[in-house]
């Protein structure tokens, strides 16, 4: 009988996009919840949509929210990558940090509306203005300090550009890649980390 135990499982991957996180539609910029000065604009002329984090690093941070996904083992590790761009030319070279932290919450309660302490955090150096690029993947997985439990009704996360290094960085989405959850146990997570950032 083939058991889990057996079975090496690939990495599922699952995308949010920058125009998925909160915001405040209908006012003159579209505001993310967590901070008023981070604006949600056009990544130079890509058609790319990004988070034009504030100048003030110590609130450059937005948020997504969701019921707890129930597809991804949060007791293997999880794999996290900030997708992004840079839009000042004079200033390549310099690195971007970007922590990822966040608070689950049982219905019926709010989730933390400002960053927790961070269980992961990626950084990335740009050599060219208004593309894609990628941080390095993180990875945490349920016995990480401050890590995702996935056992909550309702799931925040939250990605804070803690540098702000003058490169004006655009958050375009945030990357997971996780082993499936189809047993009642953790899975028996074989395949390599991904490397492909």
């Amino acid at each position: 009988m083939l058991k889990d135990r057996n079975i090496s499982y690939k990495h599922q991957s699952m995308y949010f996009p920058a125009a998925a996180f909160d915001w405040k539609p209908g006012s003159a910029d579209n505001q993310d919840a967590g901070d008023g000065n981070d604006d949600l604009v056009e990544v130079g002329t890509t058609g790319f949509v990004g988070w034009k984090f504030d100048a003030d690093p110590g609130d450059d941070q937005v948020f997504i929210s969701m019921p707890t996904p129930t597809n991804v083992d949060w007791d293997n590790d999880v794999f996290y990558r900030v997708i992004w761009a840079a839009a000042e030319s004079s200033d390549l070279g310099l690195t971007e940090s970007f922590a990822i932290s966040a608070a689950e919450v049982a219905f019926g309660a709010a989730p933390a509306t400002s960053a927790p302490t961070a269980f992961a955090t990626v950084s990335d150096t740009p050599s060219a203005i208004n593309v894609p690029l990628a941080t390095p993947w993180a990875s945490a997985n349920s016995s990480t300090t401050d890590g995702i439990a996935g056992t909550s009704d309702m799931l925040r996360i939250f990605v804070d550009c803690t540098t702000d290094s003058a490169n004006d960085p655009r958050l375009i989405g945030l990357e997971m890649k996780y082993t499936p959850k189809l047993t009642d146990g953790p899975q028996h997570a074989t395949a390599d980390a991904p490397t492909d950032a």
